[in-house]
């Protein structure tokens, strides 16, 4: 009994020994037969820098966009073709003149044409010099004696310039007679085909107005011989304007209008 007390005894102490040295031991772990196992395999490495590639490439051709233009502005000061006459001056000259402006600038390049019911041929009428009206600069078309005045005959004008075709029309109305006093002054006129806007004025040289009948007269008319001229020692000049006007220009714009006229102007000194 004893010595089965001292084995027991011994196998205590050799247990509690084995014990003991797997607690100061490391240990590795077991992995029981069901665990799983996790392994995380690289499908490459990545080398130098990585350049996405598009997963798909439009190609397409640029259309242009129209750009919106707008139509030149073309603006007649006046128009005017006539038979002037200068009286005692300078004699008689028939004249066509065009005062431009397109996009408000004086326009030396436009082609300026006059034709006319009764005209062999179109006549040109070249650009001719500046002129400037209450502070505006505008290309000043002219052409003297290359055309015969007719009454009746109905004149057009046309302008094309910047691409825009401009053109006005009228017919020749006049034929002026006239007779004067003594002083030259002149004291009755008449004319053989009316106009719609004829005018009868003197003025003291060169824009004193010194007499002028209503609008639109009808021929004859009487002129004072006295009260156009209050001074003596100046020159007076009498305006005999027999015109048709119109304020219309196709495709454009005017300040004066155009106008076909036959035109008097009768200097008198006192």
């Amino acid at each position: 009994m004893k010595r089965q007390i001292v084995s027991l005894v011994f196998l205590s102490c050799v247990s509690m020994s084995l014990w003991l040295s797997s607690c100061s031991d490391t240990q590795t772990p077991v992995t029981p037969d069901n665990a799983l196992t996790f392994t995380s395999t690289p499908t490459g490495t990545p080398t130098g820098t990585m350049t996405p590639a598009p997963s798909s490439t439009v190609s397409a051709t640029p259309t242009q966009t129209p750009t919106a233009t707008s139509t030149p502005a073309v603006f007649w000061y006046d128009g005017l073709v006539g038979r002037i006459d200068y009286g005692y001056t300078v004699g008689l000259t028939r004249d066509v003149y065009l005062d431009l402006l397109v996009n408000n600038s004086p326009v030396t390049d436009a082609v300026v044409i006059l034709t006319g019911s009764n005209l062999s041929s179109p006549v040109t009428v070249p650009y001719d010099k500046p002129v400037s009206y209450g502070g505006v600069g505008y290309a000043q078309y002219h052409s003297q004696d290359t055309f015969t005045y007719e009454l009746g005959e109905t004149y057009t004008l046309t302008c094309i310039a910047m691409g825009v075709t401009t053109s006005a029309t009228q017919t020749a109305p006049g034929d002026i007679s006239v007779l004067a006093d003594g002083s030259g002054a002149v004291t009755y006129a008449s004319w053989a085909t009316e106009g719609n806007s004829d005018h009868v004025y003197i003025r003291h040289a060169p824009f004193i107005t010194t007499y002028s009948l209503p609008p639109d007269q009808d021929s004859p008319v009487s002129i004072d011989p006295v009260t156009p001229y209050p001074d003596t020692g100046y020159t007076y000049n009498e305006f005999i304007d027999i015109q048709n006007q119109t304020p219309t220009v196709s495709n454009g714009s005017t300040s004066l209008g155009f106008v076909v006229g036959d035109f008097l102007q009768w200097d008198v000194n006192k």
